[in-house]
């Protein structure tokens, strides 16, 4: 069965519990949406869009948050693959990653990424980061 996803959510590709967490508790403290909706790796983040564009009765999220470093399918595979299906062309997809390197930001722009934030590497940084990125893609932004 599907899982619903109302047109206000916010998907979240990210194995780390503790990281999610974070994230959550800065939405839950912004008051920015309490459907956050989180897949802990690449192929289930793939299985579930693929179900999601094909159901006529579910909306998109309007952001997927992508970590890189996922268990089996990877990120850039995930970017990859979601950036070929029509439905997510025009959703926008932001890697947040704890990966600083050239390579993984050059790579994720060059395979369809909107935007790649490295996790800073305290709370009140990382809360930052996530109100700047939510409020541009989903305040800001005209899709």
């Amino acid at each position: 069965m599907l899982e619903s996803i109302k047109e206000t959510d916010l998907l979240y590709v990210e194995d780390n519990l503790s990281d999610y967490m974070l994230v959550k508790r800065v939405f839950r403290k912004n008051n920015l949406t309490s459907d956050m909706h989180r897949l802990s790796n690449g192929q289930s983040a793939l299985d579930f869009l693929t179900r999601l564009a094909a159901s006529k009765q579910n909306k998109l999220p309007k952001l997927i948050l992508l970590d890189i470093k996922l268990p089996g399918v990877d990120g850039l595979e995930v970017l990859k693959s979601v950036r070929k299906m029509k439905a997510y062309r025009r959703v926008p997809i932001v890697m947040l990653s704890t990966s600083d390197q050239e390579s993984d930001i050059v790579t994720s722009y060059a395979c369809g990424a909107n935007g790649f934030v490295i996790k800073p590497a305290t709370y009140p940084e990382l809360e930052t980061s996530i109100l700047s990125t939510y409020r541009f893609w989903i305040e800001t932004n005209c899709q």
